[in-house]
């Protein structure tokens, strides 16, 4: 599900089985690697296979899926980007709830440990006969003993890189039941990190790590591996949105641009209508966000000049993070602080056009906290709407609110308040964060 409100003009990243992108700026891509016609399941024994038969737990090995509807290497990336979550389905097993937790005894005791999953980025090296796979990424160790019974997302606290041709594979050093048996041959398969006795568990473990490489031979027909992985890539591109049409009128002072945000933080308080759009309605982590810079001026020329006067007015050239705030003290006073800041990116090559950024390091934050957009230089971001009914956002400052800030207004270090007394009706800061939720734990679950 979504996790935040909609942001106005910019696209929000939905967060649930799939991922889809709304509203006319699209800055960059979000794909599902590994998603094809069949949606993913928690897997189960089908009808008719005994217990001896259902071989739906992965163990000790590396599982890359080759073959998903017909589709070769389903989770190899098309373009570079980082790897920001990953989806699973977990069999619960059995029906009876007795029988699935002998069951969960005897796997863990078998193998090593509770059920847990590591998300592997490899890239293939030597001859292609061979079917050799590199370790060039992976994810901490997840414990997924919680969730069996479920298709469950997780967001990974630092993002993975990955580049065009590599694929993402599903690694654990113990045992998982993320397999679905008895699908079509020729629709379905997928390989293991392991070249012999493909017909018994390995006997040691096969997981692969970060540098190593290994002989994928153990070739799995009629088998369906349940995962898939969520990729960012940060291109920017064109934008066709009122934002890059918001040019700097020639009857002012270049300094009192209305698409300038200028060495603040800017807080969208009214997003088409809603009342604080960017309010965190379930603990997450932000992994990405998405801006859209004005053009400042229709002739280049022109653009070039002004950027060289912001920037020598407002001490730097354009530049900006995603700022998470919590409200403290009395509502009457507008006074926010900084839980968490991203790192500063910088925007100079984005101007007049739209960019999403994607976070190397995962911001956590928390139901009821608010994300904000911040500069300590400068940034084209805002874009009046004409309606000061349905946007509005206000800057982290409470004096001089007609004139630029001072060099201190802008909110980047953890801890640190400020009073938004300054309201700007009718004028949006034209960003959006992307969060993904943290999947709570089942109020069932007993360890």
């Amino acid at each position: 599900m979504v996790t935040m409100k909609r942001v106005p003009l910019l696209c929000c990243l939905v967060l649930g089985a799939l991922l889809a992108w709304f509203a006319p700026l699209a800055a960059a891509d979000a794909v599902e690697l590994g998603t094809t016609t069949s949606a993913l399941v928690a897997p189960s024994c089908p009808k008719g296979v005994s217990p001896a038969n259902c071989t739906i737990i992965l163990t000790r090995s590396t599982a890359l899926e080759t073959l998903r509807d017909g589709v070769a290497y389903p989770t190899t990336a098309k373009a570079s980007g980082r790897i920001v979550a990953f989806t699973v389905g977990l069999s619960r097993l059995d029906s009876n709830a007795a029988t699935a937790k002998q069951d969960i005894h005897f796997l863990d005791t078998t193998y090593g440990g509770t059920t847990r999953l590591v998300l592997t980025v490899l890239r293939p090296v030597g001859a292609k006969s061979q079917r050799r796979w590199k370790v060039v990424a992976e994810s901490p160790l997840f414990r997924v003993q919680p969730w069996l019974g479920q298709v469950v997302r997780f967001p990974l606290a630092t993002s993975l890189p990955i580049r065009a041709g590599d694929t993402v594979a599903l690694t654990t050093p113990t045992w998982a039941p993320v397999l679905s048996i008895d699908q079509s041959t020729k629709q379905f398969a997928y390989r293991q990190s392991r070249s012999t006795s493909c017909d018994v568990p390995p006997s040691s473990s096969a997981a692969q790590s970060v540098g190593q490489s290994a002989q994928y031979v153990c070739d799995y027909t009629g088998t369906r591996v349940e995962y898939s992985a969520t990729e960012i890539t940060s291109t920017a591109s064109a934008s066709s949105t009122p934002v890059a049409s918001t040019v700097c009128p020639a009857t002012l002072s270049l300094t009192q641009c209305p698409a300038v945000l200028a060495r603040a933080t800017a807080l969208d308080t009214v997003g088409a209508g809603a009342s604080y759009p960017t309010t965190v309605t379930a603990d997450g982590r932000l992994v990405a966000f998405t801006i859209g810079l004005s053009s400042l001026s229709s002739n280049r020329t022109t653009r070039l000049s002004d950027v060289r006067a912001l920037n020598a007015t407002f001490g730097g050239a354009p530049a900006a993070a995603v700022t998470v705030l919590k409200a403290v003290g009395p509502r009457s006073q507008r006074r926010y602080a900084v839980v968490a800041s991203s790192p500063l990116y910088s925007l100079s090559s984005y101007v007049g056009g739209a960019v999403q950024l994607v976070l190397r390091s995962a911001l956590h934050v928390s139901r009821g906290e608010l994300i904000a957009l911040t500069t300590p230089t400068w940034a084209p971001v805002l874009w009046s709407s004409g309606s000061s009914s349905r946007y509005a956002h206000r800057q982290s400052r409470a004096t001089s609110c007609t004139s630029p800030p001072s060099s201190t207004a802008a909110q980047l270090s953890p801890g640190q308040s400020a009073r938004y007394v300054c309201n700007y009706p009718g004028v949006s800061a034209t960003y959006s964060p992307a969060v993904i939720p943290i999947p709570p734990v089942p109020k069932s679950y007993v360890h």
